[in-house]
């Protein structure tokens, strides 16, 4: 004991206007707590609070308990004022708030008789041996009309247990109320029991919000024929187990009540009552035993509303990706954790596709156990996901493998993979990929794979682009990410891999599913793009679009390659400055996409011109060329306009044009950009050479 607080609380509680110490505090070495009396001064009459002052205040709450007052709005059942002070490290000041918060409880509750526009559950002692969870929404007043009471089923979700027996257990409600509870299927064939319900047309509560606490208190709000049932049901299973081996002893009663859901509507509450059956005899009963005559304290449960709204309350993924039909291919270390971040936000179906087992060098970056090791991850990965959700129907496949269009299954594959709206391809298999763009699926497709050493994590999307797998090599050139694996796990490992940790696989991760999410969520078109770390910061870069309608042109240009020229152009203001543009065609040369800028190291600039010297260009794209084995080339020039429009000059064309017909290019339909920038605003312009003309592209937004 602290005799200087001691000392301090007494007198400090003397000095406080409006209060008069009743009993002196002294400490108690049993509850560790400082204890006293006092009496809060009011116009009608003081009102007498016993006070218990933790030995470690302010770290642990002080508890004002008025014996006088029941029922009233955030007192707890014990009788204490539940004040929720903010935590503050300093005695007296947090004494100052906690007794400015008590007085400001007993005018607005007390004396004012305010309620809040909030609902707030009754309070009660909870017996701490049940957690009940159900489900249910909004109230629908027919749902009662043929019966106010009947028999209910439940499942055991899990056991507790202290000393070699059960003494606690969780249980799911599987039927109650005329209704059948909608969990998914695994956990609906879980082993069921059964208890009664009934339907009351008012809270169990009197004085306020104080909670019955005696059964014949309770009885009077019972609806005509229910003692009678209740008896019935008391002698129907005498001989049947009720519940788990240490329950068996008891019967549980649900008791439903209506109140006022956040929709300003209603919804219906089950709380949870412990009968002992030795107090309601189950066989024969004389007059002394009726059911009505029953004296006993009532042991109340702890119950959840449980429902999907509720579940998912607190942070879920747009309904537009929760109440799609998802498919993952491939659940090692992608795969695995973007089915829990899905299943974590909601989603109600998916399937997973994945033949192989789960190997001991898989669990530092997935979320499988070592005790996993030897078992299919498919069957592992539904068991865990199934455990987080109860709303999600998880299915395995196996024959998902990449096929030929000439092979028989092509088109049966094609056709089961098009029952699914969103398509997660995790796999890292080419032939998968190849064969996912050839399908040209309706289902929307997400590729997604990461660097070494998760330096970066891409996402392409069939959407926006025809062929998945070249705009996959395309990103990658341009992350320099085209690389061997190289990490192999130990002395005898033949087969290499990449390294990457499950912490930044994980943020990248997580990142790209909230861009996707996003682009759900707000109707946006959906888009291939990276996301990386840049100065220990995550960021993100996507495809930018733009079109050429009268030839049927398109560009895509990745935002950190625009991001780059931002930057350049800015560097060299007020004069101009540019580069070229590297990348590839795709779709018949119909489709450009610019995977990186090339700055020369030898230029000259002005206030008007621009003019880089073409051998070391000349040099660095042979470099480019050579490395990526011919697959990224030469697309176009571009160039600065400080301070002006997009709108391009004579010089430019004639600039450009002497490209195009030069016989040392690699193509004759270069495309031209001009970056218009200026103290509020960057508009770069795209351009496209076809016969002796430049056509302007729009941006598609």
């Amino acid at each position: 004991m602290n005799e200087q607080d001691l000392n301090f609380y007494n007198s400090h509680f003397e000095e406080i206007k409006d209060i008069n110490v009743i009993q002196k505090f002294s400490f108690n070495h049993k509850t560790k707590t400082f204890d006293g009396k006092i009496a809060l001064k009011r116009e009608k009459s003081d009102i007498e609070f016993n006070v218990n002052i933790p030995e470690d205040y302010p770290f642990r709450d002080i508890r004002f308990i008025c014996s006088s007052m029941i029922g009233y709005p955030h007192q707890n059942y014990d009788k204490s004022v539940c004040l929720n002070t903010p935590f503050i490290n300093h005695i007296y000041s947090r004494l100052e708030l906690d007794i400015e918060k008590l007085k400001g409880w007993v005018y607005q509750y007390v004396e004012q008789e305010k309620s809040d526009e909030h609902y707030e559950y009754s309070p009660a002692q909870y017996g701490g041996t049940v957690d009940f969870l159900f489900q249910e929404g909004e109230y629908q007043q027919e749902r009662f009309d043929q019966s106010r009471f009947g028999e209910m089923c439940y499942s055991i979700l899990n056991t507790h247990t202290s000393n070699k027996k059960i003494s606690r257990i969780s249980a799911i409600c599987q039927k109650i109320g005329n209704k059948e509870i909608e969990w998914s299927s695994s956990y609906k064939k879980k082993e069921k029991h059964i208890g009664i319900w009934v339907f009351i047309n008012q809270e169990p509560v009197f004085t306020r919000k104080h909670r019955i606490d005696n059964w014949a208190d309770l009885v009077p709000l019972f609806p005509e024929g229910f003692l009678s049932y209740f008896e019935d049901f008391c002698k129907r299973t005498a001989n049947y187990k009720l519940g788990a081996k240490t329950f068996q002893d008891k019967i549980l009663l649900s008791v439903g009540y209506r109140i006022p859901n956040h929709k300003r509507k209603e919804e219906i509450h089950w709380d949870l009552i412990l009968l002992p059956k030795n107090q309601f005899p189950r066989k024969q009963r004389n007059s002394s035993q009726k059911l009505g005559n029953s004296i006993q304290n009532i042991t109340w449960e702890q119950s959840y509303n449980s429902d999907y709204q509720r579940f998912f309350g607190r942070g879920a993924l747009t309904n537009k990706i929760t109440n799609s039909k998802i498919l993952i291919i491939g659940v090692g270390a992608l795969g695995s954790s973007i089915a829990e971040i899905l299943v974590r936000g909601g989603i109600k179906s998916l399937s997973i596709n994945d033949i192989d087992i789960v190997e001991a060098g898989n669990i530092c970056r997935s979320i499988f156990a070592f005790s996993d090791v030897g078992s299919s991850k498919s069957a592992q990965l539904k068991a865990k996901l199934t455990s987080i959700s109860p709303f999600v129907e998880i299915d395995i496949t196996d024959n998902i493998v990449p096929y030929s269009p000439k092979s028989e299954k092509y088109e049966e594959l094609k056709t089961e993979l098009q029952k699914f709206d969103i398509i997660f391809d995790c796999s890292a298999n080419n032939g998968i990929i190849q064969m996912l763009s050839d399908m040209e699926l309706k289902s929307k497709v997400y590729y997604l794979s990461m660097t070494n050493k998760a330096k970066e994590m891409i996402c392409i999307s069939n959407i926006d682009c025809i062929s998945m797998i070249e705009r996959r090599n395309q990103m990658l050139f341009s992350l320099n990410g085209i690389q061997e694996a190289e990490f192999r796990e130990g002395t005898g490992c033949w087969h290499p891999t990449f390294e990457a940790s499950y912490f930044d696989i994980n943020q990248l991760l997580h990142y790209t599913v909230k861009k996707i999410n996003s682009s759900f969520a707000l109707n946006l078109p959906q888009k291939s793009f990276y996301t990386y770390f840049e100065n220990e910061v995550i960021s993100s870069s996507e495809d930018i679009k733009f079109i050429q309608k009268e030839l049927g042109l398109t560009i895509s240009i990745e935002s950190a390659c625009l991001d780059t020229i931002f930057d350049l152009v800015w560097q060299h203001y007020p004069k101009e400055f540019g580069g070229i543009f590297v990348g590839n065609y795709i779709n018949n040369y119909k489709e450009v996409v610019i995977s990186d800028v090339i700055i020369p190291q030898n230029f000259k600039s002005s206030f008007m011109g621009f003019q880089p010297d073409p051998n070391d260009f000349n040099r660095q794209l042979k470099k480019i060329y050579d490395k990526s084995n011919g697959k990224v080339v030469y697309i176009g020039d571009w160039h600065s306009h400080p301070n002006s429009n997009n709108q391009f000059s004579t010089p430019d064309f004639q600039s450009i044009k002497s490209v195009a017909k030069s016989s040392k290019v690699n193509t004759h339909n270069p495309i031209l950009m001009i970056a218009a920038f200026g103290k509020d605003y960057f508009d770069p312009g795209f351009y496209v050479y076809f016969q002796d003309k430049l056509y302007k592209y729009e941006k598609i937004k």
